[in-house]
């Protein structure tokens, strides 16, 4: 009885509290990191579809030709808009509502794109662009907050670089993505088999 009394006393009582306390902040850490991940690299996707579409876009739909800066700054113009506000809402809301809402909105506008009828006009496209945009600049400021507030203070540069890491990820993804997407649409054509 005496040594069970000394068992519970002694610290490794403790250890093993610490040890939990230890894999739930990891875990918690584990889905900061891994949700700005994923919401970047969605993101950065996103951002460079249009530039190897275009010329496909263009045939296809007949842009014209004046039309084309309007569509490869459309994305950006949107994305410079709300970085400042995205920080705030960040702060003001949490960085996971945020990066969830801005990913969800990302989705279906992603989703009217690819569904988008050819009669609506370059000046849907335009708008679509804009909203990807302004859907995506609250995603750096976000995921910056999800690590600062997520991650214990020691691993957050590490958390950080990975954040930043599946951003460039999705940044070289992209193009063979597209091109590949491009490739199969054009094969695809019955013009091109009769």
């Amino acid at each position: 009885m005496h040594d069970s009394l000394l068992e519970r006393a002694t610290p490794k009582a403790d250890v093993t509290k610490e040890e939990r306390h230890c894999r739930a902040v990891h875990r918690e850490n584990m889905g900061a990191v891994l949700t700005a991940s994923l919401a970047r690299f969605v993101g950065s996707i996103a951002r460079l579809s249009l530039g190897p579409l275009l010329p496909l876009l263009s045939l296809e739909l007949a842009f014209p030709a004046e039309s084309k800066p309007a569509l490869l700054s459309a994305y950006s113009s949107g994305y410079i808009l709300t970085q400042v506000a995205g920080g705030f809402f960040a702060d003001r809301y949490g960085a996971p509502f945020v990066l969830a809402f801005t990913s969800a909105a990302s989705a279906i506008v992603l989703l009217s794109l690819t569904s988008a009828p050819g009669e609506w006009g370059v000046a849907w496209w335009i708008r679509l662009y804009a909203s990807l945009g302004l859907l995506a600049g609250p995603l750096f400021p976000a995921s910056s907050v999800a690590v600062k507030e997520g991650v214990e203070p020691q691993r957050r540069a590490g958390a950080a670089a990975v954040v930043d890491a599946a951003a460039s990820a999705g940044t070289c993804v992209q193009p063979p993505l597209d091109g590949g997407l491009s490739l199969l649409r054009l094969l695809l054509q019955p013009s091109l088999w009769q």
